[in-house]
């Protein structure tokens, strides 16, 4: 099960699979909600998700998506030629047996995790105008994409991963201390080259080139 970056979808042909599935192994894509779609997070919609869930939460909508594609893929895999066999939430134990997290690693003192008190104000921040989530979902989805791209507060993306205690059931920290992550082999770190050296398929090599030397003479520029 392969989780595409942020800003990205399961469309990007940067992830189409081809090369893992060239080496036998069962290779498996999905989209998920991002940006104010996943990880917006109002005291409105925990209100109705109470009402179905019984957790006066909200936010991780894009979080629960990925969990819904695990339990997918537990009830399909069989038929792709492959065995049954996200790490910290409840929602999803037994379903993996280990999982390869890449570009960093994680901060245990959850520096990109909000609280919910927090989060509540990201409607507000990011729409101006728009203080209710009748009013939200009476906008466009462009208006909601353009009023979110680009919103900032203390240079961290506003619509992120919040501390629900459902799909999140307590901090990175605590979970750690406190024996709750699920018991499986992890592998964490970055790649080779992986900061700002990828380029889209589509580029070509005169390109590539041209590029490159731009960013050396720049690098020069400033040194001098």
């Amino acid at each position: 099960m392969w989780s595409y970056p942020a800003e990205s979808t399961a469309a990007d042909p940067l992830f189409d699979g081809g090369g893992m599935a060239d080496k036998g192994i069962v290779f498996v894509n999905y989209n998920y909600r991002t940006g104010p779609f996943g990880w917006l997070a109002h005291s409105q919609l925990s209100e109705e998700f109470e009402k179905v869930t019984g957790s006066n939460s909200s936010g991780n909508w894009g979080m629960l998506d990925q969990f819904a594609a695990l339990k997918w893929i537990h009830a399909n895999i069989e038929a792709f030629g492959a065995t049954q066999h996200i790490l910290y939430s409840n929602l999803t134990r037994d379903l993996i047996v280990g999982a390869i997290i890449e570009s960093g690693v994680r901060d245990p003192h959850d520096p990109l995790c909000t609280s919910l008190a927090e989060a509540y104000t990201t409607l507000e921040d990011a729409l101006g105008d728009v203080s209710s989530i009748a009013e939200a979902r009476n906008l466009s989805m462009e208006a909601l994409i353009d009023g979110a791209t680009g919103t900032t507060r203390d240079d961290t993306i506003m619509f992120e991963a919040v501390l629900d205690y459902y799909a999140m059931p307590d901090t990175y920290l605590n979970i750690l201390m406190n024996g709750l992550a699920h018991d499986v082999p992890v592998i964490t770190g970055n790649n080779k080259d992986e900061n700002g050296a990828t380029y889209g398929l589509d580029i070509s090599h005169a390109e590539y080139l041209q590029d490159l030397n731009y960013v050396k003479f720049q690098c020069r520029t400033v040194h001098y």
